[in-house]
């Protein structure tokens, strides 16, 4: 594996100045790469990203059929084939985005500028209030974001974008789209756009999406083969609890191994409640007070030289049985309405918008609650999220000769999450959130520097109830800000930045409140100083080839559910126990990016290596209670690093067909600097590695790609279970599909056939929470259909 990385790496290097001589040719002919291109360099649509986002120039695009192509119910499935990136699973419905194996609350996602606030960082099995079918366009940052945003987007950020607030006119005055996704194994869904514009400033976009899935069929069983199998689960009890087995395993005294029957025993069994394993001794005689030794009884089953003790073992019960080939309560129902007013003139917008998103679905895995059923009453978990946002934006040019341009974001949500057991809500969280960002841009400085400043905050407001609440209710307050500069030296060019932040959490505790036992018991208000810093030297000898190094420092506030969390949380399957000593965490990040872009050829590179420096992460106890895995928050000193690489070529057939080959693929290596409990030096649930080929074709109005992906078998796995963990097989997961656009008066309509998982394979990637319980789901054949008017 080293030899290929180096290879990768040389050839990259060694080959550059060729591509330049290669690329004046090409140049002279007029070939472009096609705007489907996923690329790092600085968007150029207007009002969308922030200047200082620009500035750091660290984002990579995904939009037009390319996202059309992948997009699916969930952000991290979306997002999954990027080279750097998968997802963090819960069954099919909850999957939050992986980057370079940081998850939760330290990869941001954002919508239109502004992180989501609410619980789905907190809990990954919480849903994200998106709609999928909404999203136009999607741009990822896999280096630190924390200069812009904070501690929590100090692993990467996924911004997403969608047209709830309008910030350019229409070519019309009414105009819109209407859609229609079918499946054999995702659901049916559609959406509706409509735009009301006065043609000269004032929008008005009304649209709103509904989803439904009743299940997700798979190749053979929902559980990993290991949770069938009898040897597997006598000799790992931590195994049984990652497959919800019930199998008892136990020893008893062999009553061949002793010769004598206890005189003791037969006298006092009742009285000093003795056991069965009082009855048989090796001793001749027993010994009764006031009467001397009494001879004990021959025992007429001994035979000599057998053993002690006899091994019993009940035969394996799963707690619920599922059917075969289809993954066990795995509905899903998701709709959402929005309606904006946007006022737009040349010099920039002002916008209002008001959404709501909700939606409910299952994760593959049951329980029961301690505190009102007996263990025999296992109930299906579920999720449920219902969302209200108000969205207010505005952008405005050239305000004076020194700012160049002003821009502001605000949000307010209401939020309410359930998790439940059967019909039980065994934790309900009430959010309500506001948001306020403000950033000012000077114009250049001697033509050389550009610049920015900005404010950021959030308010959030978390009540929680339920007859098992993991979490207090937790006030928390941030706010930061921050200045980015750069300078441009041709061909070198110059960017750093600086944040100032602060944190505060506030316990609102109610007299009668339960807090638990362990480590979370311990509740305390906690106020975190955070800070971020950026340097970026970018080099550019040539137009085609640009390299760069970056180097980001951040400190991250320690989240609530790390601080204060302190019961059974249902959803993961665990119990979960927080620590509110914890001190914020430092990382230090430096990475060395190449880029080539020559004619019809263009490549990536990027080489990154993290330090952090108390990391905090779930670790296990060798402890089970009420039938879930105790799991306690701890902290280590972890070193990240790894590789990526995408090699894309535009073949120009005649009569304008167009073949678009590329090759992707990621290497990430994350590891303890000293030895944990249970998990040895790797951390449970780490990404596989992977790499792929796909193959675009286009002619005029008619597409058709093929996707391989190839990923490989763990080769180091942390403990997710005592006894050590499970490695999973490799797989490789291909998709394909054919679309055609047909222009009928004044409709645009397109059509595209898609199938998933084409040779429906069994799919369960490593970094998936309940990969024993659930795989991807099997092949699927889909249709879309998209009205333009």
């Amino acid at each position: 594996m080293k030899k290929s990385k180096f290879s990768i790496i040389l050839l990259m290097l060694l080959s550059s100045p060729l591509y330049g001589k290669e690329n004046n040719e090409d140049k002279s002919k007029g070939k472009e790469i096609p705007n489907d291109v996923i690329t790092v360099k600085a968007t150029s649509i207007k009002n969308k990203e922030t200047f200082s986002s620009l500035l750091l120039n660290n984002r990579e695009e995904i939009k037009g059929k390319q996202l059309e192509q992948i997009k699916s119910n969930t952000i991290g499935n979306t997002v999954s084939k990027v080279a750097g990136v998968q997802a963090e699973g819960f069954g099919p419905n909850a999957a939050r985005p992986v980057i370079r194996s940081m998850s939760g609350n330290r990869v941001g996602i954002l919508v239109n500028n502004l992180p989501i606030n609410d619980v789905s960082f907190i809990s990954g099995n919480m849903p994200i209030p998106i709609d999928m079918n909404r999203i136009n366009e999607i741009s990822i940052s896999k280096n630190s974001e924390a200069l812009l945003y904070g501690g929590s987007s100090s692993g990467g950020a996924i911004h997403l974008w969608d047209d709830r607030i309008m910030t350019q006119l229409p070519e019309k005055a009414i105009s819109g789209a209407v859609t229609f996704n079918g499946s054999t194994n995702n659901g049916n869904g559609g959406s509706a756009n409509i735009k009301f514009s006065n043609e000269e400033n004032w929008v008005f976009n009304i649209s709103g999406a509904t989803k439904r899935v009743t299940r997700y069929k798979i190749p053979t069983h929902s559980k990993a083969a290991p949770c069938y199998s009898y040897q597997q689960l006598k000799s790992h009890f931590a195994l049984r609890d990652q497959c919800q087995v019930d199998m008892k395993v136990f020893t008893s005294r062999n009553p061949e191994a002793y010769p004598y029957i206890s005189e003791f025993w037969k006298k006092y069994k009742v009285e000093y409640e003795l056991s069965e394993d009082d009855k048989y001794t090796f001793k001749d005689k027993d010994y009764f007070s006031g009467i001397g030794y009494v001879d004990n009884e021959a025992n007429s089953q001994y035979k000599p030289g057998s053993p002690t003790s006899i091994e019993h073992v009940t035969p394996p019960k799963h707690y619920v049985e599922n059917n075969n080939k289809e993954i066990p309560n795995s509905f899903l129902k998701s709709q959402s309405g929005n309606a904006s007013l946007s006022y737009i003139e040349d010099d920039g917008y002002l916008g209002l918008s008001i959404t709501d998103f909700q939606t409910s679905y299952g994760v593959p895995g049951y329980a029961y609650l301690t505190s009102k059923t007996t263990r025999e009453m296992y109930k299906p978990i579920s999720v449920s999220n219902h969302n209200r946002r108000i969205d207010i934006q505005g952008k405005h040019y050239h305000l004076t000769p020194f700012f160049r341009d002003s821009a502001f974001y605000y949000s307010y949500s209401e939020s309410k999450d359930e998790e439940l057991v059967g019909q039980i809500a065994s934790s309900v969280f009430n959010t309500k959130s506001h948001q306020l960002a403000i950033e000012t841009a000077h114009t250049p400085l001697f033509n050389r520097l550009n610049g920015a400043v900005g404010i950021n905050g959030n308010y959030r407001d978390l009540k929680t109830s339920g007859y098992d609440a993991y979490l207090p209710s937790v006030l928390t307050k941030e706010y930061g800000i921050y200045w980015v500069e750069s300078l441009n030296l041709s061909p070198f060019e110059i960017t750093a930045g600086y944040r100032k932040g602060y944190t505060h959490h506030h316990l609102n505790i109610p007299d009668n409140y339960n807090s638990g036992r362990g480590q979370g018991s311990n509740l305390q208000n906690r106020h975190f100083d955070t800070s971020a810093n950026t340097l970026a030297l970018s080099f550019t000898p040539i137009d085609e080839w640009t390299l760069k190094l970056q180097k980001n420092i951040s400190y991250r506030a320690p989240e609530i559910n790390e601080l204060y969390t302190h019961g059974p949380h249902y959803a993961y399957l665990i119990e979960e126990q927080g620590n509110s000593k914890f001190n914020t965490e430092k990382s230090k990040s430096i990475e060395l990016s190449s880029i080539i872009e020559i004619g019809n050829f263009s490549n990536k590179l990027n080489l990154y290596k993290t330090d952090y420096s108390d990391f905090k992460f779930r670790r296990l106890t060798g402890v089970s209670r009420g039938g879930v895995t105790v799991m306690e928050w701890d902290e280590t000193d972890l070193e990240t690093k790894g590789l990526e690489y995408e090699f894309k070529y535009l073949y120009e057939m005649p009569h304008d067909h167009n073949l678009t080959f590329t090759l992707f693929g990621d290497f990430v290596e994350n590891r303890s600097k000293r030895k944990l409990f249970i998990a040895g030096n790797y951390l449970p649930n780490l990404p596989n590695e992977k790499h792929g080929i796909s193959l675009n074709y286009q002619h005029e109005e008619l597409t058709a790609f093929s996707t391989a992906t190839y990923y490989k078998k763990q080769k180091e796995s942390g403990g997710l279970m005592y006894g050590g963990d499970i490695t999973f097989p490799s797989y490789t997961l291909v998709d394909a599909g054919i679309g055609k656009k047909y222009h009928l008066d004044k409709l645009d309509v397109s059509v595209d056939f898609i199938i998933n998982n084409l040779t429906n394979t069994e799919a369960r990637p490593a970094s998936s929470q309940l990969k024993y319980l659930a795989p991807l789901p099997g092949r699927n054949y889909g249709v879309n259909i998209k009205i333009d008017f």
